[in-house]
């Protein structure tokens, strides 16, 4: 009798998407700007996550990263590379519904508007109507988390305070007589609270 050993299973390993940025494009202005190592460095990559027109939408924590260093300290950099004039926060952004834009200034003189039209993606200003929705949608899945969280915590109490019952009517039972009518109401489905309070009265 032979005996033939299953093929091992092709195990595909999930590996991250490579980096496909090969560049940064910087804006000349910049030659002429007092700006420290820690500022440009955060340009550099804040630069390589933007469009033709110089708009970007990557997060704090995804430059953080990039450069190893922290959100804060990256929203820092931002803030002095927007007094310099150099990044420009667009408008148009609501917080909790979407992340901020930003627009690196490669021409003073091209409006945001006028920006957006050579990057052909248009930043249109949420609605009332859009923004009533947007914020429903966040305030019922934190509802929704909310409750599911709390769910177990309220199950354990409950089944704690179930099992206490039970032992105390264990401990009030005097006879093996007693306990097996003890456990045949218990087992009809009938209170614990009840029958502990008929043993000890």
């Amino acid at each position: 009798m032979e005996y033939s050993l299953p093929k091992k299973p092709k195990i595909k390993e999930k590996t991250p998407a490579p980096d496909q940025r090969k560049f940064s494009v910087m804006p000349l202005s910049v030659i002429n700007k007092r700006m420290t190592l820690a500022s440009y460095r955060v340009l550099v990559v804040l630069s390589s996550y933007c469009n033709k027109a110089g708009f970007t939408y990557v997060s704090l924590a995804r430059i953080g990263n990039d450069l190893g260093i922290t959100a804060p300290s990256v929203s820092r950099q931002i803030q002095r590379l927007q007094k310099l004039g150099i990044v420009k926060k667009v408008s148009g952004h609501y917080s909790m519904i979407k992340g901020a834009t930003r627009r690196i200034i490669y021409d003073d003189s091209l409006s945001n508007e006028d920006a957006s039209r050579i990057a052909n993606a248009p930043i249109e200003p949420y609605n009332n109507r859009e923004i009533k929705g947007e914020l429903m949608k966040k305030r019922i899945s934190k509802s929704n988390k909310i409750a599911k969280e709390a769910k177990p915590v309220s199950a354990k109490q409950s089944n704690q305070l179930h099992n206490e019952l039970l032992a105390s009517v264990f401990e009030c039972v005097k006879s093996e007589q007693d306990l097996v009518i003890v456990e045949r109401r218990l087992a009809s489905g009938e209170n614990p609270g009840d029958i502990l309070k008929e043993l000890q009265g």
